[in-house]
């Protein structure tokens, strides 16, 4: 079974959950100033979990059509982190410590991550909810 275009981009926003918080949290040895940054959000047990939800979207993308339900949940999931990341940049003190990392370069991946991980989210936060609507439509069809 080849893969759409949508079910790449599955498989994209997984690696980038997998991946980039590797890079991001300096393979865990950065885990602490994230959750430093945003306690509730990125406790080193919750980063873990990230890298796992990356992995279940890897292992549906080729079954996003199946699973339209799921694919909500994933909108869901994302739409979440973007509000975090929201209220985070409402955040004057946070969100200028974030840039504070970035401009003196004392942890340019923290603050960098702190400050674009909301858009990160949104957009895949996107694919899961065509993903879902094509989903929705191909259920229809077979109906």
């Amino acid at each position: 079974m080849s893969m759409d275009m949508t079910a790449k981009l599955y498989v994209l926003g997984g690696l980038s959950n997998f991946f980039l918080l590797l890079v991001f949290n300096k393979f865990y040895t950065g885990a602490e100033a994230w959750e430093a940054m945003i306690p509730t959000v990125f406790s080193v047990e919750s980063q873990m979990l990230i890298q796992l939800w990356g992995l279940v979207y890897i292992s549906t993308a080729k079954h996003y059509k199946d699973i339209p339900y799921l694919s909500c949940v994933f909108f869901f999931e994302k739409m979440l982190y973007t509000w975090w990341n929201i209220r985070f940049l409402m955040n004057d003190s946070k969100r200028n410590e974030a840039v504070i990392m970035v401009k003196t370069q004392s942890d340019v991946l923290t603050g960098l991550f702190m400050l674009i991980f909301g858009l990160h989210d949104f957009l895949f936060g996107l694919v899961f909810a065509y993903g879902a609507w094509v989903g929705f439509s191909h259920s229809k069809k077979r109906d």
